[in-house]
């Protein structure tokens, strides 16, 4: 009787997680490394205007919905970076990513008082361009699990489905980079 239990729950487990493996695969075929000479010039007059002399080391083509986007990878002070920009060269977003040791000590603190008990893994500043508006994803440890806690630009919590309100697609997005 335990085996057919499992073998039940196992089944359903699969059926039920086959469409968002799915989902992942299809939003990932639509992502494609390019060289810079393929970027549209919308995009490069936009990312030389943001970044004057900084250079991407890589470059990533993504469908978002129905526009397509281009990423720039690239580090500033020891950090990565990302930056997307819509084809048309309009600026959405930028993460800058910060390993543990890297996390600025008020972020830090802020985390970790908010959820007593753990250690910081590492951090994202991610600020969209069109709402000029920064936040923080912070992904903290804590006895062998993941928490991931959000802080708006003055370090107070905030909620997932705030961020979310702001810009989904870059909350989406950062996980990825």
């Amino acid at each position: 009787m335990k085996t057919l239990r499992y073998s039940l729950v196992l089944a359903l487990a699969c059926v039920l997680l086959t469409p968002a493996v799915a989902q992942r695969r299809a939003t990932s075929a639509s992502t494609q490394p390019v060289d810079a000479a393929s970027v549209p010039a919308a995009v490069m007059a936009t990312w030389n205007a943001q970044f004057p002399g900084v250079t991407a080391t890589k470059w990533v083509k993504k469908q978002v919905n129905d526009q397509v986007g281009y990423t720039a990878h690239f580090t500033k002070d020891g950090k990565t970076v990302v930056a997307r920009i819509w084809e048309d060269g309009t600026y959405r977003w930028m993460a800058v990513h910060h390993t543990a040791q890297q996390v600025p000590a008020d972020l830090a603190k802020a985390a970790t008082d908010a959820n007593p008990g753990t250690t910081v893994r590492w951090a994202k500043a991610i600020t969209v361009a069109k709402k000029n508006f920064t936040y923080y994803k912070v992904r903290l440890a804590k006895a062998g699990s993941v928490v991931t806690a959000y802080f708006d630009q003055d370090l107070k919590p905030i909620s997932k489905q705030s961020v979310n309100a702001i810009s989904p697609e870059a909350e989406a997005d950062t996980d990825d980079q």
